[in-house]
């Protein structure tokens, strides 16, 4: 029997089913799809899916045949356990992130892992999850798409340390060329894929966006990842994913309304914060490179003043010149 694709959309409910539709096989007698489903209050080709499933995921030895399906060996339970609270409240998040992963090759993988975890509860966890998964709604940043197959190839050239190569789209310059590169890590950040590796025409380290990558292939040369790369400290000066030539002291002075928002998160890992006596805050940063600063600071409008350094107010100011040309006959 072929193997199923994992589904698009992973539920407690339907993990409880599972559970109950193995208990529901005998060794004994034949079980039909018609008396299953019924008993499930679900359609005949859902009991038809999970039945699959249940071989596929689950290694059920289940014997299919005009007659229904039996079980071949006594005694086959899917084990049971329970969850402390804590637990229970990581699996149902674990439930709603696995939609970050669809589409990618960790997707069968990570359905399929969590089919085997989740049987583990018994029935009345089981029935607990899928009542409480209805109170979370977890809505993640919309990421860019990443081709299916590039992230195959990333995934299989950093496995076997072999270079992929790939064409590379730059929207700075708006075109793309052959690029060679050695990947050192795979990393997601803010919903998107990159790869930090060597770049084999620059000759340096460089950040490589998934979304941006066309014609994908690894190619037949190895290499190491030297012993003195260390991921924390190459993105130490990064703001977002983006890294520059020189490393600049960023200071941004955000208003009393707008401070209550900021003082709530870490923006850089070097940030330090300044309490103004009215309520404001000064966030002071080192950052190599200021595009990705310069899109952050436009966002907060008019909660927000640049302070340093003198290249970014230089570059908010052109940007604020751009936008009464754009709306000053409105």
């Amino acid at each position: 029997m072929p193997s199923p694709k994992p589904s698009s959309s992973l539920s407690a409910q339907k993990l409880s089913r599972l559970l109950r539709l193995s208990q529901m096989l005998s060794c004994d007698h034949f079980t039909t799809k018609e008396a299953l489903a019924q008993r499930l209050e679900v359609s005949e080709k859902t009991v038809q899916r999970d039945i699959t499933a249940l071989i596929t995921y689950f290694g059920m030895p289940i014997d299919i045949s005009n007659q229904g399906y039996i079980l071949t060996e006594r005694c086959f339970p899917i084990p049971t356990t329970t969850l402390t609270e804590r637990e229970l409240f990581a699996l149902l998040i674990a439930e709603k992130t696995l939609s970050e992963y669809r589409g990618t090759p960790f997707d069968g993988a990570l359905t399929g892992a969590f089919y085997k975890l989740t049987a583990l509860l018994d029935d009345d966890v089981q029935l607990d999850l899928s009542r409480r998964g209805e109170a979370f709604h977890i809505d993640f940043d919309t990421a860019r798409p990443v081709n299916a197959e590039v992230m195959q190839a990333v995934s299989e050239a950093y496995s076997g340390k072999k270079t992929l190569v790939m064409d590379y789209y730059s929207a700075s310059r708006d075109s793309s060329e052959r690029r060679q590169v050695d990947i050192y890590k795979i990393l997601n950040q803010g919903g998107d894929w990159y790869v930090i590796g060597h770049c084999h025409k620059r000759q340096e380290v460089r950040v490589f966006a998934l979304s941006r990558m066309r014609n994908a292939a690894v190619f037949d040369t190895d290499y190491v990842i030297p012993d003195d790369f260390d991921m924390e400290e190459y993105l130490g000066k990064s703001f977002a994913i983006e890294r520059g030539e020189r490393v600049y002291d960023v200071a941004i002075w955000f208003d009393e309304y707008q401070a209550r928002w900021i003082r709530e998160r870490t923006w850089q890992e070097s940030q330090r914060i300044e309490e103004g006596e009215d309520g404001s805050l000064t966030t002071h940063f080192q950052v190599s490179g200021l595009r990705e600063v310069l899109r952050w600071v436009l966002s907060y409008g008019e909660h927000v003043k640049v302070l340093s350094p003198p290249e970014l107010v230089v570059e908010v100011q052109r940007n604020v010149q751009a936008l009464r040309g754009r709306y000053g006959n409105m």
